[in-house]
């Protein structure tokens, strides 16, 4: 595939020059670089990994990993990504509390470790599934979710999910009774390439998801102590694969790399090691960097990693692009047009690596995206692919009962099940996106 693009630069012409008025040259446009040294890959038990994948990010929302893993689903999902020439995938476990971890009955605390076999069990499983295809996983274990009352279950939970964030104690028994565990169990599992903290936690503290959730002025968290709670679940994390003698990555999923993860570009980078050692001492620095781009924030490029190279950003981490869409009729689009260099959703994956990130998780395999994630994957592979059938069919063309769509995150449904048409036989039905709806990324079937 050729990437190149150009831009018409200005000529100056003077009469004396001769110059025709409508002359021009044609210049390639490079992606600016700077003095940062992030690697172009990740290090994972000796190998350099360039991360080329996809978010999963859910089977069955907040609910994959405490109930029984869906091991068909799991395995579909891993084959089609494998099959697409990708190597990992980016897997929510906790999300927003409402199955894992167990909690104590009172919501004080975490449940013993002995509660929580069944959530470690599921997680190994899907590790051991992608091992078997030489593939990787990057366990994301919150969301902002976590505060999104408005979500089924969530009140249920949500005091313990607001201590996690706010109080010590709470963040002890998480560590002792869930993450220790854990990693007594997958510590070193050659397909476990990271475990990523948190999703966009910071929109926990913007006024639109406040407002959205009517949280008032109840469960105020703070930026300050989602990065303290970062930092000390860094620190445990490395601290006990340390005694385990064992490799785990460990990062975060802010929502901007300009915004979170830099400084002098217009945003702070609050998960620098000085700024997280200082919060939890030596040990709690990120191993790589794993923002999200979604083109909304009115930056005109200015934050894009397509735009830039990695190095631009002066960061000393590698960065792996841990969301972004790579569909043009997203509701965020994936069609990019600055500095005269229009770039298409096939290229966006190619981009990244030619751009020296580590790698490029899109959004989302699971929803109506999931053909865009593939075929992104599969163009920076140099992989042919086919489409990714979404049609459920059915003996009678008639809903089975308990077959349904839900959305969790607005008050409009955003997916809707027609009978009246369909896209192979009289007998199957069509699931629809919804052309006005509410929500953020999260619905149903």
């Amino acid at each position: 595939m050729n990437l190149k693009k150009y831009i018409l630069t200005t000529v100056i012409c003077t009469v004396l020059a001769g110059c025709n008025e409508n002359s021009s040259d044609l210049v390639e446009y490079v992606s600016p670089g700077g003095g940062g040294t992030s690697a172009a890959y990740l290090t994972y038990q000796d190998k350099d990994i360039y991360v080329n994948g996809v978010n999963t990010a859910w089977l069955n929302y907040a609910q994959d990993f405490g109930r029984g893993l869906d091991e068909s689903r799991a395995t579909q999902l891993f084959d089609q990504v494998k099959s697409a020439g990708g190597n990992s995938v980016r897997w929510w476990v906790h999300t927003n509390g409402t199955v894992s971890p167990v909690w104590s009955a009172d919501k004080n605390s975490v449940a013993s470790e002995v509660e929580q076999v069944q959530v470690i069990a599921d997680m190994k499983t899907a590790l051991d599934l992608a091992a078997e295809r030489d593939m990787y996983v990057i366990f994301n274990l919150w969301s902002f979710d976590m505060l999104a009352i408005k979500q089924d279950g969530v009140t249920d939970v949500v005091d313990a999910n607001f201590k996690l964030l706010s109080e010590s104690g709470m963040q002890q028994s998480y560590i002792d009774n869930f993450i220790s565990p854990l990693l007594d169990e997958v510590a070193g599992h050659p397909a476990l390439l990271a475990i990523d903290l948190f999703n966009e936690p910071e929109n926990m503290t913007e006024s639109w998801f406040r407002e959205r959730e009517g949280l008032g002025s109840t469960y105020n968290v703070s930026i300050d102590q989602i990065h303290q709670t970062t930092a000390v679940l860094s620190a445990a994390i490395h601290n006990k694969s340390d005694e385990l003698g064992k490799q785990v990555l460990v990062t975060t999923g802010p929502k901007s790399l300009g915004m979170f993860n830099t400084d002098g570009f217009g945003g702070d980078n609050y998960y620098s090691d000085e700024k997280m050692e200082a919060l939890a001492g030596k040990n709690a620095g990120l191993d790589f960097y794993a923002p999200h781009y979604y083109d909304d924030m009115g930056k005109e490029g200015a934050w894009s990693p397509f735009y830039h190279k990695a190095s631009y950003w002066e960061l000393d981490k590698p960065i792996v692009i841990g969301e972004f869409f790579a569909d043009a009729d997203a509701y965020k689009p994936a069609y990019f047009n600055y500095f005269g260099d229009p770039l298409l959703e096939a290229e966006l994956c190619v981009r990244l690596g030619e751009n020296e990130y580590a790698g490029g998780l899109s959004w989302q395999w699971t929803n109506q995206y999931s053909q865009s994630t593939l075929d992104c994957v599969a163009a920076k592979a140099g992989v042919e692919i086919g489409p990714v059938s979404g049609i459920y069919d059915f003996d009678d063309g008639i809903v089975p009962t308990g077959f349904a769509t839900k959305s969790e995150t607005g008050e409009k449904p955003i997916m809707s099940i027609s009978e009246s048409e369909s896209n192979s036989s009289d007998k199957s039905l069509m699931i629809k996106v919804n052309e006005e709806h509410t929500g953020e990324k999260k619905a149903y079937v």
